[in-house]
């Protein structure tokens, strides 16, 4: 009797699975549906915000953001905002390093400003993929200076002089399309 059951219980309840997830985000999560993006991700609560992106968090914690790009409308991920120093993005980046070791990782990097969106930010080339349907992925490292207005040290953009003690607050890897 108890192997019936068993049999039975197994048939209608989910299956939860005790392997750890990934903590490296990398260009295979976009372009694939919101729920298998979460099923690859430990999440604990998604908010929905209408029209916009789902907002994902583990523990109570902000972690990230996803968006498609056309109002919620296919789910399909397009934009990936991670605040979260618990994942690695393409293995070799985290939020919360600083701007020195953005440089030692990728030397050829310079500080640029988005004057649409108001944010500093590093986008190393090295991070930039070509896609075969002629778009391409970009990853945008964002950066605050800790305790100043800028890391700029120059008074335009891009620069190679700025604060090396400014922090990555968030890494964004989306993919724009011609």
């Amino acid at each position: 009797m108890a192997r019936v059951i068993f049999i039975f219980l197994s048939l209608f309840l989910p299956t939860c699975s005790l392997a750890a997830k990934p903590t490296n985000i990398d260009y295979t999560f976009l372009d694939i549906s919101f729920k298998e993006f979460l099923n690859r991700v430990s999440h604990d609560k998604v908010v929905v915000e209408d029209g916009c992106c789902w907002l994902i968090y583990s523990k109570g914690i902000h972690i990230m953001t996803i968006g498609d790009k056309n109002s919620l409308n296919d789910k399909i991920v397009k934009s990936i905002d991670i605040y979260s120093p618990t994942y690695n993005v393409l293995r070799h980046t985290r939020v919360g390093m600083s701007a020195a070791e953005i440089i030692k990782t990728y030397p050829n990097s310079v500080l640029d400003y988005d004057d649409e969106d108001g944010y500093e930010y590093f986008a190393p080339k090295s991070l930039q993929k070509f896609t075969n349907s002629g778009g391409f992925y970009i990853c945008v490292l964002l950066t605050v200076a800790d305790g100043s207005s800028t890391v700029n040290l120059d008074p335009t953009y891009p620069s190679r002089r700025f604060r090396h003690n400014a922090k990555t607050i968030a890494i964004s890897i989306y993919k724009f399309s011609m």
